[in-house]
């Protein structure tokens, strides 16, 4: 069962993570180049961010609403689909890494942690009706790190 409300909002979110954010995981967990799966991710939330009528992210707004600690069901629910995003982009950097598509001295983790923090940030900037052009810039800056410099759209 449910349960209370808490548990009922936890459900909706994990439902919410399958249907509309599987284009994230799906690019994190199939067999595309690590670099092209990181485009994916970036392109996703350039244009779903950047568009005047953009409901937001459920996902996004409980996380900087709820946050993911605690132990009642939302934070568990926010923790566990955040890690498996966090994994999934952690694991395309390595695999850069060892393809050799990031510089040597780079840190993957390090650069994981990066990218995914700015994806959240650009979903967030996009709720906020922050301009396009600052979410555009943050999405540049996310191609830099994955070596796709350029391949941002400088426009809506």
């Amino acid at each position: 069962t449910l349960g209370d409300k808490d548990s009922f909002f936890a459900a909706a979110l994990e439902r919410y993570a399958e249907t509309k954010l599987w284009p994230l995981f799906e690019a994190l967990e199939d067999d595309r180049p690590p670099v092209a799966a990181l485009s994916t991710l970036i392109s996703i939330w350039e244009s779903h961010n950047t568009q005047a009528d953009t409901p937001g992210c459920l996902f996004t707004h409980t996380l900087g609403e709820v946050g993911m600690i605690g132990a009642g069901p939302i934070p568990q629910a926010t923790a566990k689909i955040a890690a498996r995003l966090s994994r999934g982009i952690e694991r395309r950097f390595h695999q850069a890494d060892e393809l050799g598509e990031l510089p040597a001295d780079s840190d993957p983790s390090q650069l994981a942690s990066t990218f995914l923090v700015s994806g959240l940030g650009i979903a967030m900037a996009g709720r906020a009706g922050i301009d396009p052009s600052a979410i555009h810039g943050i999405a540049r800056t996310m191609y830099q790190l994955i070596g796709c410099e350029g391949s941002a759209r400088t426009g809506p």
